[in-house]
């Protein structure tokens, strides 16, 4: 799996450093592929956990969470909602996954638990987004939420 993911990361990146060299849409495009490089890092932190390397995982994951903080900050007053929701879906699981590799610390769940939040509040702000709603919202962070406040320290 990782031989797998690494290609992704690396055209992730490639992704970024290309995007962010001025043009407005370029913002965009750079937010769009840090999400991806962030989603990528995540994965590659669980395979991390899978092969039961512990430290490996947390050093993966915690990049996810750098990667996508800062997709989200950018994100910040945008008004492509959907693309925000993204990121706060990213943001969440990659918080989701490191509260859960340090012993579901309260705080570490409260953070992924915001996040989802974040995700969720994208869908008032765009109404009209159906694939939001349907397909970002109800299948990936409504669940998240719902999982993390009925039995809270359940990992992902």
């Amino acid at each position: 799996m990782l031989d797998q993911i690494e290609p992704a990361i690396q055209n992730y990146q490639r992704a970024v450093e290309q995007s962010s060299r001025g043009a407005p849409d370029d913002d965009f495009l750079a937010n769009t592929a840090r999400i991806g490089l962030g989603t990528s890092y995540r994965i590659k932190g669980e395979a991390f956990y899978r092969l039961d390397d512990s430290a490996g995982a947390q050093l993966w994951i915690a990049e996810a969470v750098n990667t996508l903080e800062a997709a989200a900050q950018s994100l910040a007053g945008s008004q492509d909602y959907r693309v925000r929701a993204q990121a706060y879906q990213g943001l969440g699981t990659a918080y989701d996954w490191q509260a859960f590799l340090n012993g579901n610390t309260p705080a570490a769940l409260q953070q992924a638990l915001s996040a989802y939040n974040q995700c969720i509040e994208q869908g008032d702000l765009s109404p009209l987004d159906t694939f939001l709603k349907d397909d970002i919202i109800a299948k990936l962070c409504a669940p998240a939420v719902n999982r993390l406040t009925a039995t809270p320290g359940v990992g992902p």
